[in-house]
């Protein structure tokens, strides 16, 4: 964290430092009318610069290539140094092209190593703290530019960059080695896509590269209005440079105490989507004020608010956004999207700034302060989708993230299930009649004192067969009752009564819930009333749960969501869980979100010592988030990947209401599993299951550590 502090604020130092250095050399040898030309011919370069970058990205990993290029990033900037003490007008065109080819890339590098070292919820949290460091050096750069404009010439700030630029490739070098990346890299052998394949194929990466390109146009266009102004008051030379160093230092400074104050509370509150909207918001507000009065003032307000917010909320929420994208994706896109798309942006935005100028020469500020606003609302718009897009992929990386398991692991979760859908596919009767016959033949050996089953002599059999059948019922014998459950008599609506009274019985439970499923929607009333009657046992109440589990009444399910507010857990578990599983059978189930989140937060908040807490917690909540992925995400928390922790961790972050996130989020960090140690690469598995598969067999192997009836009661299809 140290590291990565340090590197992100000698990066942004340099950045800054480098900025105004680059525009005041510019600007003192060239008219503002060649600053169009050479942010056009500047992104030219820089974008075939990312094109090569992306693809050794790609290949090799950002740990591998971020260091290198800010190494080479210094001694560029060493040979103009010494270049420009004779040829300072021919080096300020080298120094404008080298800063935009190398500078944005270097950027997009240095955040794909902290991406990538990362879990998504581990991410939204380190970033910020990494981003106050940037914004910290954003402050320090501007500084040291201002200072060194009243006592050094332009060409001597190249030698402050390449020193910066070598404290970034120190602290690079130490976060990749003492931060291991959460997830296994890709296979060697595995053909990368390139970065344009992976746009044309993902969705929501095309949404990210139009946020870069609104987002670049609008800092072309901005710059303009703010060098224009700036020319027009303090013409050419050291003045130009203190103003920008100056300018750049009210920039740091509002970054770094925006990053402080606002970055958290923003993130929790707005979301990464929200958060985003900030800065267009901001922008647009402020350009109507520098539209009705063009001034230096008001173009440098909505010029610092764009700064300022982009170096610090922007910033941050940008790069989580990147989290969820599959590594393999994103070593392909990420430098495409940084740098290619952000120089688009600035062609774009030369080209309109050109034509504006041209069109309105006497009111050319105004008429570029104008279309800003214009590009900070569709950006503004942008935002909403963005946010739809990051919980869609944060759902995404949970079905199809790649999840390590042991050999040993699999065979015996995969033991486990089958044996449970084989059992449950047998002729339940002929089992059972198998079984009456040997306890039967047994019971035949043993004396009559014993406590045989047999009849008293003299005493008549009941002629009619519901009272013969009622009457074994009612006996308080086993062998007794389970021969009269399996005889036809007792299929009938007249005994439902008894037959759920015998769900109170463990020996005779299983049986009796056979019999129960046959009469199907006959028995739903009577089911619920026990169901809802807190004076009966609890595990009768939680097998006649199970029962309602098996038809998709309206009844039934109005008595389950009455049952979710019962007294004991052991109840409101088994209601949830048949819940669920009739959602999951295509039942038509509408529950009020809010009564069900406050359900959800009783649960956190009353968090037993038994894990079905949680677990129900996360049923009730698959009522109403989409049920699919509150599950998985459930799972991932259960699985000793830290990873698909993470995700898990930030797709609640992202998809629950503020009040139950603050009381479950605390609680789910530390319920979450610790990672387990790497394991060689000959102990895993030819093939990685797919996370979606290796956490439904994580969950199909707690619910039966944790079923109370086990062996007792038929077991439910895995809910």
């Amino acid at each position: 964290m140290l590291a990565g502090t340090i590197a992100a604020g000698a990066m942004i130092a340099q950045h800054v430092v480098g900025k105004a250095t680059r525009d005041a050399l510019f600007l003192s040898h060239f008219s503002v009318a060649r600053l169009p030309i050479a942010m056009a011919v500047s992104s030219v370069l820089s974008a075939t610069v990312a094109l090569v970058l992306a693809r050794t990205i790609a290949r090799f990993g950002p740990v591998r290539v971020a260091a290198p290029l800010f190494g080479l990033n210094a001694v560029l900037l060493g040979v103009e140094w010494a270049l420009a003490l004779r040829f300072e007008q021919a080096v300020a065109v080298v120094v404008y092209l080298h800063t935009a080819a190398l500078g944005a890339a270097s950027l997009s590098a240095f955040w794909s190593v902290v991406g990538e070292r990362f879990d998504p919820h581990t991410a939204k949290k380190v970033i910020g703290r990494i981003g106050w460091g940037a914004s910290l050096g954003g402050v320090l750069g501007g500084g040291l530019a201002w200072g060194a404009s009243k006592v050094t010439t332009l060409p001597t700030m190249l030698l402050a960059m390449a020193a910066l630029s070598a404290a970034c490739a120190w602290g690079v070098r130490e976060l990749a080695s003492s931060t291991p990346a959460p997830h296994a890299p890709p296979p060697a052998k595995m053909p990368s896509p390139s970065g344009f394949t992976a746009l044309r194929d993902t969705a929501y990466l095309r949404l990210l590269a139009l946020l870069v390109v609104g987002g670049a146009l609008l800092q072309s266009l901005l710059d303009y209005a703010v060098g224009a102004q700036a020319v027009n008051e303090y013409g050419r030379g050291p003045h130009l440079l203190s103003f920008f160093a100056i300018f750049q230092t009210v920039i740091g400074l509002l970054s770094l105490i925006i990053q402080s104050t606002a970055n958290r509370p923003a993130l929790e509150r707005l979301g990464v989507g929200g958060t985003i909207g900030l800065l267009p918001g901001a922008v647009a507000g402020l350009g109507a004020l520098a539209v009705a009065v063009p001034s230096l003032l008001t173009a440098s307000l909505q010029r610092a608010a764009e700064g300022s917010l982009r170096a610090s909320l922007f910033r941050s929420a940008y790069e989580v956004l990147f989290t969820p994208v599959p590594h393999s994706l994103k070593r392909a896109a990420k430098t495409v999207i940084d740098v290619v798309f952000d120089r688009l942006g600035l062609l774009l935005g030369s080209g309109l700034t050109l034509a504006l100028t041209r069109l309105w020469p006497g009111a050319n500020v105004r008429a570029v302060t104008l279309a800003s606003v214009a590009v900070a609302g569709a950006e503004l718009l942008l935002a909403y989708f963005l946010h739809e897009g990051y919980v869609a992929t944060l759902a995404e990386r949970l079905r199809a993230g790649s999840l390590k398991l042991d050999a040993t692991d699999i065979v015996d979760a995969t033991t486990r299930k089958t044996l449970s859908r084989t059992l449950s596919d047998l002729d339940r009767k002929t089992l059972l009649d198998q079984i009456e016959a040997a306890r039967a033949s047994h019971a035949k050996a043993k004396p009559d004192g014993d406590g045989g089953s047999a009849p008293a002599a003299g005493t008549a059999a009941p002629a009619d067969d519901v009272v013969r059948a009622l009457a074994q019922l009612r006996s308080q014998d086993a062998p007794t009752i389970r021969a009269a459950l399996r005889s036809d008599a007792v299929r009938t609506p007249l005994l439902a009564p008894q037959l759920l009274d015998l769900l109170g019985d463990d020996d005779v439970a299983r049986d009796a819930m056979h019999v129960l499923e046959t009469l199907g929607p006959a028995i739903v009333g009577a089911a619920v009333d026990v169901l809802l009657d807190e004076q009966r046992p609890a595990r009768a109440r939680r097998r006649a749960a199970r029962l309602l589990a098996h038809g998709a009444s309206q009844r039934g399910i109005e008595g389950l969501t009455l049952g979710l507010d019962a007294q004991t857990l052991d109840v409101r578990h088994a209601c949830g869980r048949a819940l669920v599983r009739l959602r999951s059978q295509g039942a038509t189930l509408s529950f009020d979100a809010g009564t069900m989140f406050s359900r959800a937060k009783r649960e956190v908040d009353l968090l037993l010592a038994d894990a079905r807490s949680l677990e129900h917690a996360f049923a009730v909540l698959a009522l109403t988030i989409p049920s699919e992925a509150i599950q998985l995400a459930y799972g991932a928390l259960q699985s000793p990947d830290a990873y698909l922790q993470g995700v898990a961790l930030e797709y609640l972050d992202v998809v629950l209401p503020a009040d139950l996130r603050t009381s479950m989020m605390p609680r789910l960090s530390g319920a979450s599993r610790p990672a387990a140690p790497p394991r060689p690469s000959a102990r895993l598995l030819d093939d990685l299951l797919k996370s979606k598969q290796a956490i439904e067999l994580r969950l199909d192997e707690l619910r039966r550590l944790r079923d109370r009836d086990t062996g007792t009661d038929p077991p439910l299809d895995r809910e």
